[in-house]
């Protein structure tokens, strides 16, 4: 560690634990050069990173300051007010977030970890790169490549526990004047990170796409955040033309990035109709999120991002402190799976999940209680509406009351309701049987 990154953190520590307070004046650099036994130049960039980083703050001929409402609680709203509901608890799973368990390929798995609890232990207990295991980086860009057609350097790959993780790190590294535009509906987890580190955003509408851009061109944002190969969770495919508008966009301002996450694209039934974004503008200002959370498990909690150059440059130079939370011993283990099983693995799930998505759409379209399905052939979730008077709460409170577990859509929307009754529906976790008991029980609920 640098000396000014050792500084940083003693004050960054110190302030933390409320020795310094929030709104009091700092000591001088002529104090800290002697607490700390170091140079005035050491001291300033330490006060510069601390500054960057939203800490402290400087006041013209009187010093620097603890900032105020540092640590300011949370802004949740009803979106968020919701407690945790395990999978597990329900007799049926129709959750959009739900993979199939009853395939999950456990002798390898416990064959895989058995040898990887059998090599080196050094390499198992000691810490790994701050990006994440080499080696483990270098798997992911090579299955990127196979799968996807993205070509990247694993010296771009940072690995992390999650989108929540990456986001942190994002957010260290864009502007701190950014303002974000994210899909509405969307990951409702994407504003509560953006309300906890008070960065402005606007919504811009995932259900007309059109609409959408034009409220992005004509904002002041400067971060788009999409899931432009499977629109979570309306579940729509961007067109090239709608991509090359966002593009277009990111290319209209040096200061303009896009972030785009490819959650749960692994998963097609039908031929691609247009390359991500990353791929379409050369890696230019596009931060690509990817993980694992479908493809192997969501327990696995490895993620990992591809930042452009400018980024990654900075990340080098100031963030060498962020390591990598998954533990080694996952990372190996990931990296013997992807190696040795991936590609096989995900084959495996597409024709599995093509059929039962086929299932899904059957028994839905035979009911005759279904006024819309949006099912484009990608992802494990279909949007339906339905035929009823009755609120999406409502029904999905009865159904869980019978043992299913469902998500409407307003889970996923701010500000107006759904003109009808949506639900999200997940078709990954169950065989044929239990998918007609589960539609039935759904169904009956309406």
């Amino acid at each position: 560690m640098k000396l000014y990154e050792s500084v940083y953190k003693k004050i960054e520590e110190d302030i933390k634990s409320g020795f310094y307070k929030e709104g009091e004046k700092l000591p001088s650099i002529i104090g800290f050069t002697k607490k700390y036994g170091v140079s005035k130049n050491t001291v300033l960039k330490s006060m510069e990173l601390l500054e960057y980083d939203g800490l402290i703050h400087a006041k013209k001929k009187s010093g620097f300051y603890v900032t105020d409402n540092l640590y300011p609680k949370i802004q949740v709203t009803n979106l968020h007010k919701r407690e945790f509901q395990r999978s597990d608890d329900f007799e049926y799973d129709l959750s959009p977030n739900a993979v199939s368990y009853d395939q999950f390929p456990i002798a390898i798995v416990k064959r895989l970890m058995t040898e990887v609890l059998n090599s080196d232990y050094r390499t198992l207990f000691s810490p790994t790169e701050p990006q994440g295991l080499l080696e483990l980086r270098e798997s992911i860009a090579y299955i990127l490549n196979r799968i996807k057609d993205i070509k990247v350097a694993p010296k771009n790959i940072i690995l992390s526990s999650g989108m929540e993780y990456l986001y942190q790190i994002i957010l260290e590294l864009l502007p701190n004047d950014s303002i974000f535009a994210i899909e509405n509906p969307g990951y409702d987890i994407v504003p509560t990170l953006l309300n906890a580190r008070k960065f402005p955003y606007i919504d811009i509408d995932s259900k007309n796409v059109k609409n959408g851009i034009n409220t992005l061109i004509n904002s002041n944002a400067n971060v788009l955040c999409t899931t432009s190969m499977h629109q979570f969770p309306i579940g729509r495919t961007m067109s090239s033309t709608e991509k090359e508008a966002i593009i277009n966009w990111m290319r209209s301002s040096k200061n303009n990035y896009i972030i785009e996450d490819d959650y749960d694209s692994e998963f097609r039934y039908a031929p691609v109709r247009s390359d991500r974004i990353y791929t379409m503008s050369g890696a230019e200002r596009t931060i690509y999120i990817g993980s694992f959370s479908k493809s192997i498990a969501p327990s696995i909690r490895c993620s990992y991002m591809i930042l452009p150059e400018e980024l990654m440059e900075k990340y080098n130079e100031t963030l060498p402190f962020m390591a990598c939370p998954i533990p080694s011993i996952w990372q190996k283990f990931l990296t013997e799976f992807i190696d040795k099983h991936y590609i096989r693995h995900v084959n495996k799930m597409i024709k599995l999940y093509k059929g039962r998505r086929e299932k899904m759409i059957e028994l839905l379209e035979a009911s005759g209680k279904v006024k819309k399905i949006i099912a484009e052939p990608v992802g494990t979730n279909i949007l339906v509406e339905i035929k009823t008077y009755k609120s999406d709460m409502e029904i999905v409170k009865a159904a869980q009351e019978k043992g299913v577990l469902v998500f409407p859509l307003s889970r996923y929307l701010r500000g107006s309701k759904p003109t009808g009754t949506y639900l999200s529906l997940g078709f990954a976790a169950l065989d044929d049987e239990k998918m007609e008991k589960a539609i039935s029980i759904l169904l009956s609920c309406c």
